[in-house]
């Protein structure tokens, strides 16, 4: 889903936690759950924007806790993260890619 309001664009991501809004050469990325760091810098480096903000939250809803979403290298170390999630290894490689595929879509959208 996208829309546009002032200048200012909407994407829905593939994933009910993932959008993007775009103004101009910036784009700001949220995902929830908390991604690590890594992953987040993966999008940046692969975002086609020049400036990038990326916003990720852990949501509560209940007594459900989204938790943490580690990488492999995450459930690899079994830490923190991994064992404080819901979601299987490979889900943080797959968000990623749908952010990036969202990203680049939006900004060949924009530059046509």
């Amino acid at each position: 889903m996208m829309g546009s309001k002032g200048g200012l664009e909407y994407k829905k991501g593939f994933f009910d936690n993932e959008a993007a809004w775009l103004m101009l050469d910036v784009a700001i990325t949220g995902v929830k759950p908390e991604m690590n760091i890594q992953s987040l810098k993966d999008i940046r480096a692969d975002s086609p924007y020049a400036h990038n903000i990326m916003q990720n939250w852990v949501s509560f809803d209940g007594d459900f806790v989204q938790g943490y979403l580690p990488d492999q290298e995450g459930f690899d170390q079994s830490g923190k993260q991994a064992s404080k999630t819901n979601f299987m290894p490979g889900s943080a490689e797959e968000m990623v890619g749908h952010a990036i595929d969202m990203l680049k879509e939006s900004y060949s959208s924009i530059k046509k």
